[in-house]
């Protein structure tokens, strides 16, 4: 494999395979931006790629529940960003969205750990936790995720209140 790179003005084009590479291409404008174009890797990890759904569905996490990511963490540019929603006794609301990011360094050095997400509604009617143990490749859930109560803090929650929605890799 070789690299083609061309001048066109004060922009350079990096095209992988040949000129008319349908991998795609780096362009450097004079001004300092990059672009990519394309489905470039870099060090195996797509660059400039749009985020990639890992997964989705609707699910509480419960102690008896694991999800298996469609490609590991280890593959994502970053790491991955935990969706929720409210979810209402019977089914997942388009609404009330609470979004986490869990970082690629965390994962790799403290996978398989516990791990607290709390959200809530946008009035505090609804306040919500949920306990995750995150490795590579899974996201495995905790029995606590479905309890209710009132907090030693005070605090009154509902983690029935929220379920999972997405895991995206970025």
């Amino acid at each position: 494999n070789s690299t083609v790179i061309s001048a066109d003005g004060s922009t350079i084009h990096l095209r992988p395979n040949g000129t008319f590479s349908s991998s795609g291409e780096l362009i450097v404008y004079s001004n300092g931006n990059v672009a990519v174009e394309g489905n470039l890797l870099l060090n195996g990890v797509p660059l400039g790629s749009s985020n990639t759904v890992l997964w989705s569905g609707a699910t509480y996490m419960t102690g008896s529940q694991t999800i298996t990511l469609s490609k590991p963490v280890s593959e994502q540019a970053n790491g991955i960003v935990l969706i929720f929603s409210r979810y209402n006794g019977t089914a997942a609301d388009e609404a009330n969205f609470n979004h986490f990011f869990v970082s690629k360094y965390f994962v790799a050095n403290k996978g398989g750990t516990g791990s607290a997400f709390t959200m809530a509604t946008v009035n505090f009617s609804v306040v919500a936790s949920k306990y995750l143990y995150i490795s590579d490749t899974t996201i495995k859930g905790n029995d606590l995720n479905t309890a209710s109560g009132t907090g030693t803090s005070g605090i009154k929650y509902d983690n029935s209140g929220y379920c999972l929605r997405y895991v995206i890799g970025v």
